[in-house]
């Protein structure tokens, strides 16, 4: 006896994909949907990783930023402090 298959929809909306079908065949486009949603992230990031750092200010940023770590996360709990030291 046969074994009948679900057909593959397919449905984009704005913000929203709706795949259905068998689970088989929905894999390989949900992958696919899914990277080449992202791809307009993933390119800008990959050539700033890559290319900026070498050419720019940008090792001389993480530097400092390493350094000064520590005083940065005062800056964040001070004013939480300050907002339980003086409520009441």
């Amino acid at each position: 006896m046969p074994i009948k298959k679900q057909l593959l929809i397919y449905e984009r909306e704005k913000n929203k994909v709706k795949i259905s079908g068998d689970p088989e065949d929905v894999k390989v486009p949900m992958w696919t949907d899914l990277i080449l949603s992202h791809l307009l992230w993933i390119v800008p990031l990959t050539i700033l990783l890559f290319i900026a750092p070498k050419t720019s200010f940008i090792p001389g940023v993480l530097q400092w930023f390493r350094k000064y770590l520590s005083l940065l996360i005062l800056l964040v709990a001070i004013p939480a402090y300050l907002h339980f030291l003086l409520s009441g």
